[in-house]
């Protein structure tokens, strides 16, 4: 019996291919952790710090493949800096948002009455430890935002969890200045639409199998995105996962050949603000105050994070609703 034949890959350059530099990142924490639980052991710290090191080393190595790519989970503040993304605050004008709250007040009244005792149902039964929890309060303020937002049968609002254009290879994002540049993967937890209810929109959005690569042009820009996380966060707050949501931000601008997208980080309870801005071959995103969707008699708390949604899923709001800082 002829002995087997050996096959020989060919051995390739590190800047021959992409590099998902995610799985590196994603093993560097499940080794700093194991390295954690492992403290104090005599007979382990040595290999530990070795391993450590290496780790180390490759993840230097792979930073400068030609084309490195990373999940939105993965994506760092160091990430946007070395990509030239600038940030900036979103400063809402109280005033002028108290204003709009009033001229929509009756109209909002009946669903944010219905709404409210549904969400502080969620309080006392849902555990929030897990993304899930979050996701059960997010699916029910969509859904009202949904119907508040629907006056006449001219236009809708399509909901797409877990909505995914980038390609394979990733979205590619470039430094103008030196050149770096990173591919972005992954998909966005949800993309809020709204679009005229005309032709075979709503089968394009939504219809189950088909194809979403038209969502951006169906939606001529009334749209935004919303990147969930749950509750309990050990050692973190919200704002710290920020770089994801600015990365599926400027994925969607990219991918959509947008100039401006809207987008918010909330897990259910706290809600954070975004703009994004592509202006001079530069992204600079704005970020507003974190606002707390917490029990009030009057409901005035979700009437607020309601109003913002509308206004953010429309993008139709008098210009003085916020100021943009890049100080």
């Amino acid at each position: 019996m002829p002995a087997p034949q050996s096959i020989h890959k060919r051995k390739r350059s590190i800047q021959d291919s992409p590099v998902d530099i995610s799985k590196t990142r994603q093993a560097s924490i499940h080794l700093a952790a194991l390295k954690e639980e492992l403290e104090g052991i005599q007979e382990t710290e040595a290999e530990m710090n070795a391993i450590t090191q290496h780790m180390g080393a490759l993840e230097d190595i792979l930073s400068k493949a030609a084309k490195p790519k990373v999940s939105f989970s993965i994506v760092s503040d160091a990430d946007l800096e070395k990509l030239g993304v600038i940030r900036g605050r979103l400063i809402i004008n109280n005033s002028v948002l108290k204003d709009i709250g009033q001229q929509v007040g009756s109209m909002f009244a009946e669903e944010i009455s219905n709404l409210d005792p549904y969400l502080s149902e969620m309080d006392e039964c849902v555990n929030m430890d897990h993304e899930a929890g979050a996701r059960m309060v997010l699916d029910a303020i969509l859904l009202s935002l949904r119907r508040l937002t629907i006056t006449d049968k001219k236009s809708d609002v399509a909901i797409l969890p877990e909505f995914n254009v980038t390609p394979a290879e990733g979205v590619r994002v470039s430094n103008i200045k030196d050149g770096y540049e990173l591919y972005f993967t992954g998909s966005f937890d949800y993309a809020v639409v709204q679009y005229e209810a005309v032709d075979d929109h709503r089968d394009r959005l939504i219809s189950p199998g088909g194809s979403r690569d038209d969502v951006f042009k169906i939606s001529n820009g009334r749209l935004f995105l919303v990147r969930s996380k749950c509750q309990a966060l050990p050692g973190a707050t919200l704002a710290s996962y920020r770089a994801e949501a600015v990365s599926q931000a400027i994925s969607a601008a990219v991918v959509g050949g947008l100039k401006q997208v809207r987008f918010c980080l909330s897990n259910g309870k706290t809600w954070i603000f975004f703009v994004l801005k592509h202006e001079d071959d530069v992204w600079s995103y704005y970020e507003s105050a974190a606002r707390q969707l917490s029990p009030s008699k009057d409901g005035s708390h979700l009437h607020t994070i309601i109003v913002l949604l509308s206004c953010w899923l429309e993008g139709y709001f008098p210009s003085e609703l916020y100021r943009l800082d890049r100080a």
